[in-house]
């Protein structure tokens, strides 16, 4: 991650998120905390990867796995 990617308001915050199947791919909606709506189309792959990488972000951050 770049110092332009870590600027004080660079991130939108997610409020909620919800995953609907489509297919065989999963669709990501991520509620922002200013009212619009991203979504993302993950593969199955895609979506395995997010959650490896989340979970090892979680363990660093000491947060339990089964939250």
């Amino acid at each position: 991650m770049s110092d332009r990617d870590r600027a004080p308001g660079m991130a939108a915050r997610a409020e909620s998120f919800i995953i609907e199947r489509e297919g065989e791919n999963l669709i990501l909606k991520i509620k922002r905390e200013d009212g619009r709506v991203a979504l993302i189309e993950l593969t199955p792959d895609t979506a395995f990867y997010l959650r490896e990488y989340l979970s090892n972000a979680l363990a660093c951050l000491g947060m339990p796995e089964d939250v």
